[in-house]
């Protein structure tokens, strides 16, 4: 909070041989507001073909959250399969889907 609250003391001599303090202002609030950083998930598969050398972006694969594809990504000449990051900004659960693209073999 970058407010500035002012707080005022006011002494004065009661006449009975004490001084007196009153105060005004005083207990002010400050008020911040709490937000977490934004994060990120790399999601991964990896491909295995019996058989057969496998050859790199041959196979695509979908990533869905229910119906909503989300990202696509094809295979590297390992195997892996890498979707871009999906950034999240808030606290939540989240089921995903992948499935590997129906191709020609």
């Amino acid at each position: 909070d970058t407010a500035k609250h002012e707080v005022k003391v006011k002494v004065t001599d009661n006449g009975q041989g004490q001084l007196v303090a009153a105060v005004t202002g005083n207990n002010p609030t400050f008020t911040n507001t709490y937000k977490a950083a934004t994060t990120s998930a790399t999601i991964t598969a990896t491909k295995v073909l019996d058989g057969k050398a496998l050859e790199a972006g041959k196979y695509e694969f979908e990533l869905k959250e229910g119906d909503k594809v989300i990202g696509t990504a094809t295979n590297a000449a390992d195997g892996t399969v890498t979707f871009e990051d999906i950034k999240y900004a808030a606290v939540g659960n989240h089921t995903y889907t992948i499935t590997e693209k129906a191709g020609s073999e």
